[in-house]
């Protein structure tokens, strides 16, 4: 996948700020299920948080804890899965508890190691069932237990005016608990369904420059 991040950033004095974070995310993934394993399939996501952060000076480096709320949607086209298949549209509203540090490695690069943990606050699943037949009326479930996490590990390297090169492996989980049952009229029948328990996996390498 690829994927746009934006990171805004408001000083309050020289030791608290609020930050604005977003990420938009597409490309393939692959899905597996009890229906089987698929590969290839189109997705798209989007993740959006504001926190407040404090920061702490010791003595080999700064240590900076978070707090804030986020947001995030996931579209995945099971459609391409089968003839069967469907979207599917996957929106959490979460907690964010983080901690980050920053250390000096020589005159002009720092390493940021910063792990993050989320707490979902309310989740909705949309199943389109109207795209598999145009008498079927979509599934609306809703989702209360789940978490995530989130690693990342940034080397920064300072350049002229100050301006600075990010490079950041991360690691992105998600686990969802299984939802509520909810019902959609197909056809004239009434249709019942929930969107069993699932996780979401990410790994990659993001390229930021900051100005």
């Amino acid at each position: 996948m690829f994927g746009l991040n934006m990171t805004l950033r408001e000083d309050i004095n020289d030791r608290d700020a609020f930050v604005l974070r977003g990420r938009y995310a597409w490309g393939s993934s692959d899905y597996s299920s009890a229906s089987g394993q698929f590969s290839d399939l189109r997705r798209k996501s989007y993740d959006f948080s504001l926190v407040y952060q404090h920061a702490f000076e010791l003595s080999a480096t700064t240590l900076t804890p978070e707090i804030g709320l986020g947001y995030r949607r996931l579209d995945d086209h099971l459609d391409q899965a089968s003839s069967g298949g469907y979207g599917r549209n996957s929106m959490y509203s979460y907690l964010l508890l983080g901690v980050s540090t920053r250390n000096s490695l020589n005159a002009d690069w720092m390493i940021a190691p910063r792990l993050t943990y989320k707490y979902m606050l309310a989740g909705t699943q949309v199943s389109r069932l109207s795209e598999i037949s145009s008498s079927c009326g979509d599934l609306h479930n809703s989702q209360k237990n789940g978490y995530g996490y989130e690693a990342n590990l940034a080397f920064d390297r300072k350049l002229a005016g100050g301006t600075a090169l990010s490079i950041t492996p991360f690691y992105r989980y998600w686990s969802i608990k299984d939802s509520d049952t909810a019902t959609t009229v197909c056809s004239n029948f009434i249709v019942s369904g929930m969107e069993p328990q699932n996780t979401t996996k990410e790994v990659g390498v993001s390229v930021a420059y900051s100005f």
